[in-house]
């Protein structure tokens, strides 16, 4: 918005059609400009000009704003729905809300198993083939399994 002000036009109709199109890419506020004619120092050379130096430069777009509610609850309602399915349906014993409330704490139960099945929890991996090899592998390891 402090670019689009600092912008210059060389008439008013040009600043209005300008502040339109801005208005258009920003539904979320309520705009209002107060279009203001612009006098300054042409040639160049620093300093205060004189009275007669200042002239006509053009036409700016001072611009007020403020939050558009109604357009800002319609946006937020539109994103961010979601299903959620059970096989209870009896709503007294499990009601929506702690439906979502449990289906929100699911994320903590995971990451508890993310953790068990972590390659860096194990001690050491044996990739056996063979029942031959899982055999040798238990008498090894000090411990028989009669149902192999």
């Amino acid at each position: 918005m402090k670019k689009f002000e600092k912008e210059l036009y060389y008439c008013k109709k040009d600043a209005e059609k300008s502040f339109d199109k801005f208005a258009k890419k920003h539904p979320m506020f309520i705009l209002t400009s107060d279009i203001v004619r612009l006098k300054g120092k042409m040639d160049g050379k620093k300093g205060r000009p004189k009275e007669e130096d200042k002239v006509f430069k053009g036409f700016s777009v001072k611009i007020e704003y403020s939050k558009n509610d109604k357009k800002v609850i319609k946006h937020e309602n539109a994103r961010g729905k979601f299903i959620l399915g059970t096989n209870d349906f009896d709503l007294t014993e499990l009601p929506d809300e702690m439906i979502l409330s449990e289906y929100k704490n699911q994320s903590k139960t995971e990451g508890s198993f993310r953790f068990l099945k972590d390659p860096s929890f194990f001690a050491s991996e044996v990739c056996l083939k063979k029942p031959e090899q899982v055999q040798a592998f238990n008498v090894c390891d000090g411990i028989v399994f009669n149902d192999i």
